[in-house]
């Protein structure tokens, strides 16, 4: 368990390194256009979970592993503005503290600047993500979630360039209401 929750921290510090670049070139004639970007935010949720089974390595039943099936939330005001959706999740806790992989379905609120224009856009995709909580009281967690998904779209007025590929990663500090 201590080796697992190791791998998961060293990885969501390994990909948290923040990066942002566009890979087009105005005078060319790609008609293809790749961003890729590392977002911190707040997130705020809202969860069921289900305890699936007790007991696992303990008997005295203070670890499980568990379901989850939520709604989130979450700001960054950066290149991505916020995102928010629905995902589910399958991890495994020990007295207050979990550790879980999810995925699910987020849309994006974004900005993007082409020939000296910025447009907002909204777009949609599934998405798979690791995190961690920790139990504050019976009701209310202390999250850190960290989600890795990709979308495409075409730009408005944006001349050659046919489509726009975007690659999101984004870690999240955030609380979640849970029953």
């Amino acid at each position: 368990m201590k080796n697992l929750a190791i791998l998961i921290i060293t990885y969501l510090s390994f990909t948290a390194n923040s990066f942002a670049a566009f890979s087009s070139n105005p005078d060319s004639t790609d008609t293809k256009e790749e961003f890729s970007t590392n977002q911190y935010g707040l997130g705020l949720s809202v969860a069921k979970e289900f305890n699936v089974i007790k007991g696992i390595f303990s008997e005295d039943e203070n670890d499980h592993i568990f379901n989850e099936v939520g709604i989130f939330y979450n700001y960054y005001g950066d290149e991505i503005d916020q995102n928010y959706g629905a995902n589910i999740s399958f991890g495994y806790g020990y007295k207050k503290t979990n550790i879980y992989f999810s995925g699910g379905y987020v849309v994006t609120d974004f900005d993007h600047k082409i020939n000296g224009t910025t447009n907002s856009y909204n777009r949609g995709t599934g998405f798979v993500g690791a995190g961690t909580s920790y139990k504050i009281t019976d009701h209310l967690k202390a999250k850190l979630d960290f989600m890795n998904y990709s979308f495409n779209f075409q730009p408005i007025n944006g001349g050659a360039i046919e489509k726009t590929d975007i690659n999101v990663r984004s870690l999240a500090l955030g609380l979640q209401l849970y029953f």
